[in-house]
């Protein structure tokens, strides 16, 4: 069977945040400190939310003093006016927040494609590094090893989990996800710079991760894109692979 590109586009959009009846939690709430490389990139305070603060619309990670990699997809109908809230694991409390002045999809990113989902943030100023705020390394992966997926879950009306978790999934490299994902994606296939991961006992967290890391070993080796249906029959999340955008993430980043 195969999908449509707007079919394709509500696939790609499900580990962003598309409703769904079934609620797949991350097993494990992340201890403070855990993973302090993980951001919450947020939109403007909504004058109409019952909720103060700004909301969360996706996760991010930090690779250097002032730089955050997350989606290209997280920037489809909102551009600008982000912050980024660091050193904390509750969504809406504390933290150090700072401003996006920029912000740079991959260059051949589109909203209707599977592949090149990738952004670099730019913040205002720097971030200060703690036992709460730290970078993280890129790294790759071998088939089969265990990592872990971080993020907040996704509920719905655009509301999430407040503490940070996580999930441990099993990683497979781009030719077995090509085979799986061959009759859902049909046409747009996937790229030897993407990854796919699967939890081991079957289905997987598969909404409101896009732009959240994969992590093998200490190392950011995925960043996530988006999820394959039937999410609850344990079909793989899509991911970015950083290393094979190393040219690319330099290049915005010495540039800019």
């Amino acid at each position: 069977m195969h999908y449509t590109p707007i079919l394709v586009l509500i696939i790609a959009s499900t580990i962003q945040g598309v409703p769904s009846n079934k609620r797949d939690f991350y097993d494990t709430i992340a201890s403070p400190g855990q993973f302090p490389f993980v951001v919450s990139i947020d939109d403007p305070v909504d004058a109409s939310s019952d909720i103060p603060q700004p909301a969360h619309d996706c996760p991010g990670v930090i690779i250097n003093n002032n730089w955050v990699l997350t989606a290209a997809r997280c920037f489809s109908y909102l551009k600008f006016n982000r912050t980024v809230n660091v050193g904390t694991n509750v969504l809406h409390s504390g933290g150090t927040r700072y401003n996006m002045i920029d912000y740079f999809q991959h260059d051949n990113y589109t909203i209707t494609s599977t592949k090149n989902n990738i952004a670099l943030i730019r913040i205002d100023g720097q971030f200060e590094f703690n036992e709460l705020v730290q970078p993280i390394e890129y790294g790759d992966f071998e088939e089969n090893s265990a990592c872990v997926e971080i993020g907040w879950e996704y509920l719905s009306n655009f509301e999430f989990l407040e503490d940070l978790r996580f999930i441990n999934l099993t990683v497979i490299g781009y030719e077995k996800c090509k085979e799986i994902a061959g009759d859902i994606l049909g046409d747009e296939d996937l790229g030897p710079e993407q990854m796919c991961s699967l939890r081991p006992e079957g289905g997987e967290s598969c909404r409101g991760n896009a732009g959240g890391p994969l992590v093998c070993d200490g190392k950011l080796v995925g960043i996530g894109s988006f999820a394959l249906p039937p999410c609850e029959e344990g079909s793989p999340n899509v991911y970015e692979r950083p290393m094979a955008y190393i040219d690319w993430i330099e290049r915005i980043i010495r540039e800019n």
